[in-house]
C-alpha cells in the first residue's frame, strides 16, 4: 500500500532516505537525526547513516 499523496513524501530514490514529508521539513528531519545520534552516543548506543541503537533499559 502506498502513502496518500497528501503526505507529500520526498525521499532519495536510491537510499530511500526520507528527506521531508507532511509535518517534517528537511531541516527538522536533519535536526532530529543529529539529536538521535547524540542521544545514542550519550547512552552507550551506536548510530550510522540510517540507524540508531540504544542499550536495553537497566
Amino acid at each position: 500500500m502506498r502513502s496518500p499523496p497528501e503526505h507529500r513524501l520526498d525521499y532519495d530514490p536510491v537510499s530511500l532516505k526520507m528527506l521531508s514529508c507532511t509535518g517534517w521539513s528537511e531541516a527538522a528531519l536533519a535536526a532530529e537525526c543529529r539529536f538521535l545520534t547524540r542521544q545514542a552516543s550519550l547512552q552507550g548506543g551506536r548510530s550510522g547513516e540510517f540507524f540508531w541503537t540504544f542499550p536495553p533499559p537497566r
